[in-house]
This record gives C-alpha cells, sequence and structure tokens, in this order.
C-alpha cells in the first residue's frame, strides 16, 4: 500500500512539473513573438514615414518656407521634397513593460535618453492635428530677413516666398499624422503576426 502511494505521489510530481514546463515555454515563446512583432512594426512603420506614406495615407509635401535649408541658404529638392518627416522615423522606438506573465509592448514616439523626448513628443502632437499660428512681430522680421540675405545672394525667386505679404496674418502646418494611420491600417494584422511567430517559436 505505501508503495502504490509513493508511486502516485511521484507520478503526480513529474505530471506537475512537466506541466510547469510546458507553461513556461508557451509563456516565453508569447511573451517573445509579441516582441517580434513589435520589432518588426517599428521597422516598417520608419520604412513607410521615410517613404512618406503611412498607412496608405500621404503627407502633404513641405511649403516652400519648409524645404528651406537655412543652412546653405537653398531649398530641399527632390525626392525628400515629398517626405517632410523622413526625419521623424529614427525616432519611433518599441517599449516593453513586463508585469507577472503579461508582457505589453508599446511603440510610437517614447521618449529615450538623451533624446530630447519631451521635445519629441510636443512635435508628434502637432502632426497629429496640425496647427495654424499667428505670425508674430518677430517671426515677421525674421522671414525677411532671410529674404534680404536670398535676394543679395541672386536667389530673387526664393526670397519672395520669405517677404510676408501684409495681409498673411497666420501660418499653417498641415497634420500629418503618423501613429493612428498605421495602426488603424494594421491593427488586423497585428493579432495573426503574433500568432504566426508564437507558432514558430512554439516548435523550436
Amino acid at each position: 500500500m505505501s508503495l502504490t502511494t509513493s508511486l502516485r505521489q511521484k507520478n503526480i510530481f513529474d505530471t506537475r512539473s512537466l506541466i510547469k514546463k510546458a507553461n513556461t515555454k508557451r509563456t516565453r515563446a508569447g511573451q517573445r513573438a509579441t516582441r517580434d512583432t513589435g520589432k518588426d512594426l517599428v521597422k516598417q512603420l520608419r520604412t513607410e514615414i521615410r517613404g512618406g506614406t503611412v498607412g496608405g495615407s500621404k503627407f502633404d509635401p513641405l511649403t516652400n518656407i519648409g524645404r528651406f535649408n537655412i543652412q546653405d541658404s537653398n531649398l530641399i529638392k527632390g525626392p525628400k521634397r515629398n517626405k517632410p518627416m523622413a526625419v521623424m522615423a529614427k525616432r519611433i522606438r518599441l517599449s516593453a513593460k513586463k508585469t507577472g506573465k503579461n508582457l505589453s509592448v508599446f511603440i510610437g514616439f517614447i521618449p529615450g535618453r538623451g533624446q530630447g523626448g519631451q521635445g519629441i513628443l510636443s512635435v508628434a502632437r502637432i502632426l497629429q492635428g496640425g496647427v495654424t499660428k499667428k505670425v508674430s512681430k518677430d517671426q515677421r522680421t525674421f522671414f525677411h530677413r532671410v529674404g534680404n540675405t536670398l535676394e543679395t545672394q541672386g536667389k530673387k525667386k526664393m526670397a519672395k516666398f520669405f517677404h510676408l505679404l501684409p495681409t498673411t496674418k497666420q501660418l499653417r502646418v498641415p497634420a500629418r499624422p503618423i501613429i493612428d494611420p498605421f495602426f488603424d491600417a494594421n491593427q488586423d494584422k497585428i493579432a495573426r503576426r503574433v500568432q504566426a511567430n508564437y507558432a514558430r517559436l512554439i516548435k523550436v
């Protein structure tokens, strides 16, 4: 009787151990599948931003003032003209938060150390809905000065954009949303990508 009891207890212990190992493997596979999918989405979003179209929505091109490079007094030409948000691509990051067995992955403009994170978030908020601002006296003076400099360089066609007319009271930055269009276009695919990564990992 004692031998049978001992065997039953040992069998139960071994079974529970196997179940625990299996559950641990599934948990780790699920977490890694989520993280791997997040990394793939970061790469995809960065590529779309650099390409000038996110989630099927094309960004508004830069205005002549927006295209102006003050360092060399030239307009941005070529493909970059229609890819105004390319500089924002490198700011897309992934952040993961683990709570027990659950892993939450966040993708977007996530502040990082030494990256001027809060400034990036402010820019992202402006891009989300666009903004219209009143032209201040200092701004008008600055643009006029740039125009004068361009004229002395013989760039009169370019200079005219910086001599704001008296009737120009506002400057508008059009909405160029990034995060929402991307996830709206990919939301239905994300779960399937996680599941595919999970199936691949659980077989290993």
